[in-house]
């Protein structure tokens, strides 16, 4: 409400105490130029972001949700069959090819989840050739630091 207030009354303010009068010559306003940016620096751009990647282990399957760190960036979201998890691994890989960097992902999962499933899952997300424990960032590893939240 003051944040209104003070909006409303500056500018009439400043036309009373005579430092802008209606007489005044206009301003030019040039447009802005237009700047070109490569797809390439677009795609080093989205490697920067941090990722939030989040699977949500439903009844039906699974939820994969991406979402890069900006403010403005919209979440993905991509659905993979119950009991797929060949599938599950592959939509792992394709996120991994685009944020080779991340290696975080949550796994929601409500208490119906059979504990049988929420490990392989966890599996398919770290990769299927992935050692135990993960020996630092090798190509068999896509996203082996694991956060499981109840859901």
């Amino acid at each position: 409400m003051l944040f209104d207030l003070v909006f409303a009354w500056v500018p009439s303010l400043v036309l009373l105490a005579g430092v802008v009068s209606h007489e005044s010559a206009p301003v030019p306003a040039m447009p802005r130029e237009f700047e070109f940016i490569e797809v390439s620096s677009l795609r080093s751009h989205a490697e920067e972001l941090p990722l939030r990647l989040t699977v949500i282990i439903e009844r039906g399957g699974f939820r994969v949700i991406t979402h890069d760190g900006s403010e403005v960036g919209v979440p993905r979201e991509r659905r993979v069959p119950a009991d797929d998890y060949a599938a599950l691994e592959r939509e792992a890989k394709q996120i991994k090819q685009l944020h080779h960097h991340e290696v975080v992902v949550t796994i929601r999962a409500d208490g119906a989840a059979p504990l049988a499933m929420l490990l392989r899952t966890i599996r398919a997300m770290r990769g299927s050739r992935c050692p135990f424990p993960a020996q630092g960032e090798s190509e068999a590893c896509l996203f082996f630091q694991t956060v499981v939240e109840a859901g």
